[in-house]
């Protein structure tokens, strides 16, 4: 995946410009991820904006696809909860 097309996913995510349901931009990540398979990188680099806004459901799928955590306090300190 190209610098663009993954910052245009964290965009989708982050953003939902045309108010999707949490099923409907799972679905987009899977259709993507299908067409060419996530990195554990950019795996990595989809918590934040799925962070963004209590999105559950969404941080629960990203994180479902990530072999190993790491910084955990840094990504806290960026979710709605930021309580680090």
């Amino acid at each position: 995946m190209s610098e663009q097309e993954l910052k245009n996913l964290q965009i989708y995510i982050g953003k939902r410009n045309q108010n999707q349901t949490d099923e409907q931009v799972i679905d987009h990540i899977k259709k993507i991820n299908d067409e060419t398979p996530l990195t554990q990188e950019e795996w990595h680099k989809l918590i934040f904006p799925s962070c963004n806004n209590g999105q559950v459901e969404i941080l629960k799928f990203v994180l479902s696809h990530i072999q190993s955590l790491n910084n955990v306090k840094e990504y806290m300190i960026h979710t709605v909860y930021g309580i680090w």
